[in-house]
């Protein structure tokens, strides 16, 4: 009997603990939105009545109430500087009434290397994530005079006056029309890709490519890319590479090599 005294006892008494969690959680989450809805109306008053005054005041009651910035987390980033993310970020303001979307918008336009920003915020423990998507720059583009750094789309991250010494570059204006080749022959991983220095848009209808030895590969109009590797097939060993000057391949039917 003792025993299924204790027993009962003990299962009201995890209810009610259950319970009182339960409770507990609903009610830190209703006064979590609650603060978010008071938020919003009265950063729409402030704005009505007296501009940052209302708003900065509410931020720092929150703050105060134990809602600050206690940490910034920055990851993802390489280019960029962990100062490019902390500049735009108000510390002084409660976490709670930090606008994401925005803050995402103003880290982007930081610097011209950060394609992309995902932002989490912890608000019991006052932590933001922010992690970092970045550009990866795939080869310098040489046109009108400047040297550009730029991603396998094309797009131009930035410019750049010394080159990327571990970048191909591409030349030519216009050489961007016809990337697809550049990509296919750079997603190889033979040892001839690893020598290719420099790739030339020729009168926009082919290309030249040069190795690092000094040899040019002068390359047809159609099908460049299947000769390319119709070249590393008939030549699997790379040591005439470093003699010859020139391989003329413009004419599939007449191979020349200088």
């Amino acid at each position: 009997m003792y025993k299924f005294v204790v027993e009962r006892y003990n299962a009201i008494l995890t209810c009610c603990r259950n319970l009182l969690r339960r409770l507990v959680r609903f009610w830190l989450y209703a006064a979590i939105v609650g603060v978010l809805a008071l938020a919003t109306l009265l950063g729409a008053v402030s704005v009505a009545i007296s501009g940052k005054d209302v708003f900065r005041a509410f931020s720092d009651m929150l703050v105060k109430a134990g809602l600050p910035i206690r940490e910034v987390v920055v990851k993802g980033n390489y280019m960029a500087q962990p100062n490019d993310v902390l500049y735009v970020i108000d510390n002084e303001r409660s976490i709670v009434l930090l606008g994401l979307e925005d803050l995402k918008m103003r880290i982007k336009h930081r610097n011209p290397w950060i394609k992309d920003v995902a932002i989490t915020r912890l608000l019991h423990s006052g932590v933001l994530h922010i992690d970092v998507k970045e550009y990866e720059a795939f080869a310098n583009w040489n046109h009108h005079g400047v040297n550009s750094i730029i991603d396998n789309t094309g797009h131009v991250i930035v410019n750049s006056v010394p080159r990327f010494g571990n970048l191909v570059s591409i030349c030519c204006d216009d050489a961007k029309e016809d990337l697809h080749f550049v990509r296919a022959i750079l997603d190889d991983d033979s040892a001839l890709v690893a020598m290719v220095s420099s790739l030339f848009w020729v009168e926009g209808k082919r290309w030249d490519v040069d190795l690092s030895s000094g040899l040019r590969i002068r390359l047809p109009e159609d099908n460049p890319v299947e000769a390319w590797f119709h070249l590393m097939k008939e030549y699997p060993i790379f040591d005439n590479f470093f003699i010859w000057k020139e391989i003329d391949m413009r004419d599939a039917n007449d191979i020349r090599i200088k």
